[in-house]
């Protein structure tokens, strides 16, 4: 279920704003731009910062060939922009779940990118949060590159999104790098969502 070494690997990660359409409120959190899942998820945490209500469904889920079906909430009318508040994008339906297949260990950091001159011109904002948000391919326009710059002698490459550059690849230059970290990071793909939706639920009171 792990796929992971030695080498420490960068996930695509970006700090962004998350707020309801129908609110001035937001929060700052970490999203994982996952090109391995077909929905979009966030924390029970983000819910409950946004005040906001859910409905109950159950979600048939799919991860590598293994298959489970679990309880959540569902959550409309939420959507998502850069840390300026700028190139707002609408998310569809959004699933909440406990805890996203991401962790803090995961965020690339500036001091991170150091070793690779390739990517020096870069630049990663840091907030003090979890990863709260996982944006799967169902958000085509949260995905898309809007500028790259490859990889070289065997490191990471960056890509441009609208939401700010994520960085994709291993961290560290082998296992004799001073940085030794087993990542066990599982992907999570082909996520179906089968509708078994009870009545509204305030997530706050839950």
């Amino acid at each position: 279920m792990g796929a992971g070494d030695h080498t420490r690997q960068a996930l695509p990660i970006v700090p962004v704003r998350v707020k309801s359409k129908n609110s001035d409120k937001f929060v700052t959190t970490y999203a994982f731009l996952d090109s391995g899942s077909t929905a979009t998820f966030c924390t029970m945490e983000i819910a409950r910062a946004l005040h906001l209500e859910g409905r109950k469904t159950t979600l048939n889920l799919t991860t590598m060939g293994q298959h489970r079906t679990e309880s959540c909430y569902v959550l409309n009318d939420l959507e998502v922009s850069d840390l300026n508040g700028e190139h707002t994008i609408e998310l569809p339906s959004i699933y909440t779940q406990p805890n996203l297949p991401v962790s803090r260990k995961d965020i690339v950091t500036a001091d991170d990118l150091q070793k690779w001159p390739h990517l020096c011109d870069v630049h990663i904002s840091t907030i003090d949060s979890d990863v709260g948000l996982l944006i799967g391919v169902n958000v085509p326009k949260a995905m898309e590159p809007w500028d790259v710059i490859s990889s070289a002698d065997e490191g990471p490459f960056a890509v441009k999104t609208v939401l700010g550059w994520v960085i994709n690849g291993p961290l560290d230059i082998g296992p004799d790098s001073s940085t030794y970290i087993h990542n066990t990071y599982v992907t999570v793909n082909r996520i179906g969502a089968r509708s078994d939706i009870n009545s509204t639920m305030n997530l706050v009171k839950e």
